[in-house]
């Protein structure tokens, strides 16, 4: 994977429209430089507060690790951020956190 982020508002609208259904009107959206397993990491600034997003293309050779990730949230709810949802939609699987 290539170390420049894809910004989060370069993701397709339809995909972005999902993710606000969660976070509420995103204002602002700042790409995240460190890691590198994800085209978008970014920290957004919504209507519903403050969080973390993270997104790979569904057929991503790495999208394993979305999953992976979301299947264990909850687990480690008490030493990590908490995963408020993920989207898989559109070609694209999204992870929102609190931030």
């Amino acid at each position: 994977m290539s170390p420049t982020r894809i910004p989060y508002f370069d993701l397709p609208q339809n995909v972005r429209d999902e993710v606000e259904r969660t976070t509420g009107e995103v204002q602002h959206a700042e790409s995240v430089g460190a890691g590198l397993n994800s085209s978008v990491a970014a920290v957004l600034q919504a209507s519903g507060g403050n969080y973390f997003v993270k997104a790979l293309p569904s057929d991503h050779r790495w999208v394993w690790t979305q999953a992976a990730e979301a299947d264990v949230a909850p687990y480690v709810r008490t030493i990590a951020p908490t995963l408020i949802a993920r989207i898989v939609v559109h070609g694209w699987d999204v992870l929102t956190f609190e931030a």
